[in-house]
């Protein structure tokens, strides 16, 4: 697959242990017969987060939140710890577009709606028991708002990425490639990996 960018021409070479794309970086300069350029090895995964997490903030920035209500809707039941921390969070989910609200007897939460963006593989009941035992790490106490919501974007733009082992075909390769290409950033994730 051959294509240009702001950045070059790029020919994908293919995909090596559902993980990596092999792309060449091709030279425009005289002879183009002789492309003389640098490989790039591109993790999949981080890319698609990068991807992932500009878009969500490009989105929420210019219209706000885009949600699309769950068929059946996810049930939380969680401790007292657990329901503070997810509280001391609810409002960073809903500006990305989740609508939770807590539920009957303190501790239980309700999923009615996720982001667009991220479609189902966030409308999840376990993905959301593991990033409720992932916040003692976000330190919410300790945390300005914003820098809580950009723990909890870079968490669902992971969770919701492309994974090592997923097969890509051709042109969902060059989609991705793309993409990444065109966001800020793209050298890296949101937690600093390259891409």
């Amino acid at each position: 697959v051959l294509f240009a960018a702001p950045q070059g021409r790029f020919r994908i070479l293919g995909q090596i242990y559902k993980t990596f794309l092999i792309v060449e970086e091709i030279q425009t300069a005289p002879p183009e017969s002789v492309p003389s350029g640098q490989f790039w090895i591109v993790d999949q995964h981080v890319a698609s987060e990068r991807v992932i997490l500009s878009r969500m903030t490009e989105r929420i920035v210019s219209q706000g939140p885009l949600s699309q209500a769950l068929l059946v809707p996810i049930v939380l039941e969680l401790g007292l710890k657990d329901s503070i921390l997810f509280e001391r969070v609810a409002s960073s989910l809903r500006r990305m577009g989740f609508e939770t609200e807590p539920f009957g007897p303190r501790g239980v939460w309700i999923v009615r709606a996720v982001p667009t963006i991220l479609g189902r593989r966030v409308a999840d009941r376990k993905l959301f028991l593991k990033f409720i035992e992932e916040l003692a790490s976000f330190d919410t106490t300790r945390r300005s708002e914003e820098e809580l919501f950009h723990d909890v974007l870079a968490h669902f733009s992971c969770r919701s990425a492309i994974k090592a082992g997923d097969t890509l075909l051709p042109e969902e390769q060059a989609q991705l490639l793309s993409d990444l290409l065109s966001v800020e950033h793209f050298r890296i994730c949101p937690h600093g990996r390259p891409s």
